[in-house]
């Protein structure tokens, strides 16, 4: 089930072929592609025909067909750029299916229906499914070629198990492992052999991380937001890659740096969404007054311009200054601490002390006061400026 991948720079290249018309259909697609473009490129393969692949074929110096990149049909962060919100855009496997005339083929509806779910909902299970295999071998063993083939090749076995599978909405490993026994896959022992390498990593990570949490817990700040909910925000420097995800288990905010001085601020799920914005867009403010790059925001959520440093996922809530996706990615200028303070005036909904007495009565005075707070243009003072 191996596929041959290629790296092209920021991009990854990978030799497909088609089982309808034995022919070859290279696909680009973004470094470490996750279950849901996986999905999507094995859809291509059992079900392009001719017409789809000339039709969806970008025409350079060969054929070939862009998933989730350069504005072409399986765009979809082009599509939430222009529509502003992610929760109901679908993903390139439900576009995929959709344009070769199978999603409704029963064999794939529970495949559709969970990379959809898993892609948009940021869902984290604490058993590892489908998806988290493969976004764990990513995390913990990095993005060479073989890695990058084992994932795809993981996609594919599991993909194939749950067709035969397809009665069953569990995506768990396990499943997968039964399923492949079951059916006497020649790869069955290979997928195990995968899954308790990955699993047996992770728990390393989460080892180490549980410890190095433990050293930092002093930079933990509480404090109430505009709902008189309690807030615990940290901030942790570290490169492992585990540490972000346990440190939201019992922190609404977690800012991570890592030595390279990229940085990830994370939301708990149930933050509130208009302060998230906010933040996104005064991080990215300040961000430019430090190194001239551009920030835009287009409807309810922002999104990093060509020449950012800062990258804001919605179905994750993760703002992101490094990705595993962009090596050339700049670092941020500014400090965990100037971070920390950005978010603490955002989230525990204060105004600037001089100017509070006004900002309560819901008018706004920066025009005559030069109020600091006025540059960032937050919900709260626009709503007083109205």
């Amino acid at each position: 089930m191996k596929r041959e991948v290629f790296l092209q720079g920021n991009l990854l290249e990978v030799c497909l072929k088609s089982e309808l018309c034995q022919v070859d259909i290279p696909v680009f697609t973004h470094l470490c592609p996750t279950f849901d473009k996986i999905l999507a490129m094995r859809l291509i393969e059992r079900e392009a025909g001719r017409g789809f692949i000339i039709h969806f074929s970008q025409k350079g110096d060969s054929e070939h067909i862009m998933l989730n990149h350069g504005g072409n049909l399986y765009d979809e962060s082009g599509k939430i750029l222009e529509k502003g919100s992610c929760e109901k855009i679908k993903c390139e496997a439900g576009y995929t299916a959709e344009n070769l005339g199978v999603a409704q083929k029963r064999e794939y509806l529970f495949l559709l229906h969970y990379s959809q779910f898993r892609e948009r909902t940021g869902y984290y299970s604490q058993e590892l499914d489908v998806k988290d295999l493969i976004d764990v071998l990513y995390r913990v063993f990095g993005k060479e070629k073989n890695i990058l083939e084992n994932a795809i090749c993981l996609g594919f076995l599991a993909i194939e198990a749950k067709i035969l599978d397809c009665e069953h909405f569990d995506f768990s490993a396990e499943r997968i492992i039964e399923v492949l026994n079951a059916t006497k896959n020649p790869f069955a022992s290979w997928w195990e052999q995968m899954y308790l390498t990955i699993k047996k990593a992770k728990e390393s990570m989460e080892l180490t991380a549980r410890q190095e949490l433990q050293k930092q817990a002093q930079e933990t700040e509480t404090f109430c937001d505009k709902n008189q909910k309690k807030i615990n925000m940290i901030t942790v420097k570290s490169d492992n890659p585990e540490i972000t995800r346990l440190a939201l288990q019992k922190n609404e905010i977690v800012i991570t740096q890592k030595k390279s001085g990229h940085t990830t601020i994370s939301f708990a799920s149930n933050q509130d969404e208009e302060d998230i914005t906010d933040l996104v867009k005064i991080i990215r403010k300040e961000e430019n007054s430090n190194n001239n790059s551009t920030w835009s925001q287009r409807g309810k959520f922002t999104f990093s311009s060509k020449n950012d440093c800062w990258y804001f996922h919605p179905a994750t809530k993760n703002l992101i200054n490094s990705t595993i996706y962009d090596k050339e990615m700049l670092a941020t200028k500014l400090s965990p601490e100037k971070i920390a303070e950005l978010a603490y005036i955002v989230f525990s909904n204060m105004f600037n002390v001089e100017n509070e007495a006004t900002c309560q009565k819901g008018k706004c005075s920066a025009s005559a006061t030069g109020c600091p707070f006025y540059k960032w243009g937050l919900t709260r003072c626009q709503k007083n400026r109205k």
